[in-house]
């Protein structure tokens, strides 16, 4: 490249490097698990960004996080994730995200944290979850949304803001012996670079609840496009320790 003026003629080089950032991070794992099987994590994004960096922190002590392989795209690592991940919804299309697996044996039975952090020079990014090991055989119990079974994230159902949004939800439980069990509905709003539910876009709502039934009335919220979430916790005592378990499922819908 030349540049000049009637003062001076200037040449040279200069190398532009174009970046594309870490969006939507969402960790998960196959728990519960007995003690001594392996918890295999599953590590999403909708886009890894360039030379990113994503660290696997196995619990709030653990302070050697695990270098992950960057998420990548692949039917392999998509038929893992549906044969491992049995019952356990996701807030996305596993086609439409990129992924990278991470398995670990935990040595002692209970709920973990855990923890991922992506960098790259342009953005970060942050997921958690939890992960339960288990002394007794004890499964996720069975969540699910009733709807008309159209509604995706690339086409949500349309509402006017005149409506009613009523929905209710199934749950199979797998665990008996819970000693206490919680039901929540959260909504969250969705954009084009934000697509999964974070604490950070949830959205104000009231609703009248009966059970796993929710009415959002009319008017509570603004227009554009939201996530619905619905989950079930339980929490079950296991050697004089709180042990968590639970299990989500998602619609989208938008108001018009």
């Amino acid at each position: 490249m030349v540049f000049n003026n009637h003062l001076a003629l200037m040449s040279g080089e200069f190398q532009v490097d174009i970046y594309e950032t870490i969006t939507n991070v969402y960790v998960a794992g196959n728990d519960p698990v007995l003690l001594g099987e392996t918890v295999t994590f599953a590590v999403f994004a909708t886009s890894p960004g360039t030379n990113s960096t994503f660290l696997l922190q196995l619990s709030e002590e653990d302070q050697n996080p695990v270098m992950l392989t960057p998420p990548s795209k692949g039917t392999n690592s998509i038929g893992i994730v549906e044969s491992t991940f049995q019952g356990i919804n996701f807030p996305f299309k596993l086609s439409d995200v990129y992924v990278t697996l991470y398995s670990f044996v935990y040595p002692s039975a209970g709920t973990y944290r855990v923890q991922v952090n992506a960098t790259n020079a342009i953005s970060t990014a942050y997921a958690e979850t939890m992960v339960t090991v288990h002394q007794i055989p004890c499964f996720r119990p069975r969540v699910d949304i009733q709807h008309d079974g159209t509604s995706t994230i690339a086409n949500p159902t349309a509402y006017t803001r005149d409506q009613d949004i009523a929905l209710a939800a199934t749950i199979q439980l797998n665990c008996t012996d819970a000693n206490h069990r919680t039901f929540k509905w959260k909504a969250f709003t969705m954009t084009d670079l934000q697509s999964i539910p974070y604490s950070s876009t949830e959205a104000a709502i009231s609703y009248i609840l009966n059970g796993t039934e929710i009415i959002i009335p009319k008017h509570t919220l603004g227009y554009g496009r939201y996530i619905l979430e619905f989950s079930v916790t339980e929490v079950h005592k296991v050697n004089g320790k709180n042990v968590t378990i639970s299990n989500s499922d998602y619609t989208w819908f938008e108001i018009i």
